[in-house]
């Protein structure tokens, strides 16, 4: 099974990553675009799982998850992925107070993820909400305004892992597991 670690989106973020979504979509033409519901801010992609390692890592995983405490969120601008030549991935941009937060969660699941014996996370973490990933030989055509997200905050406490399905229609996304940060809230 293709498994992953994220961060789940409350209903009013949701929410306007799916305004954001509608404007966007308005001025973009030659994008496959994902679902508002499925939306989530990938933390580290674990891949194909075998069910005994998927039950054999999840101590890690709420052990990665103590660690580090809960992190203030908020939406940023959009972007694209790679930053120059063809884009592929339409994104949000997350930012987190501390600055560092999201840096400091992730790598402590990629350091757990190297001692469970995955392979090491080659590109630095970026991150993102995907909104959309460009059609396969068709010309994604950029907006040319992005409206701006609302200024809206959250404190990101848990960890999720989720299974993914591909699909024809788009990938499907199951929480299999939660794994609550620390128990030190941020002001």
């Amino acid at each position: 099974m293709r498994l992953f670690l994220a961060l789940r989106l409350p209903a009013e973020i949701l929410a306007e990553v799916a305004r954001v979504r509608a404007g966007l979509r308005e001025q973009a033409e030659g994008w496959r675009w994902v679902r508002p519901e499925s939306v989530h801010l990938t933390l580290r992609f674990l891949g194909e799982v075998s069910e005994d390692a998927d039950r054999a890592s999840r101590a890690a995983w709420a052990e990665a998850a103590r660690g580090v405490q809960p992190v203030r969120l908020k939406l940023a601008a959009t972007g694209v992925f790679p930053p120059a030549g063809r884009p592929r991935v339409l994104w949000l941009g997350v930012a987190a107070e501390p600055e560092r937060g999201l840096e400091r969660l992730s790598s402590a699941y990629e350091q757990s993820a190297r001692e469970r014996g995955f392979a090491p996370e080659t590109r630095p973490f970026r991150a993102h909400l995907t909104l959309a990933r460009a059609v396969r030989g068709g010309g994604a055509r950029l907006p040319e305004r992005a409206p701006a997200p609302a200024a809206i905050e959250w404190i990101a406490d848990e960890v999720t892992l989720y299974q993914s399905e591909l699909r024809p229609d788009g990938a499907r996304y199951t929480a299999r597991d939660t794994f609550p940060l620390s128990q030190e809230r941020i002001s």
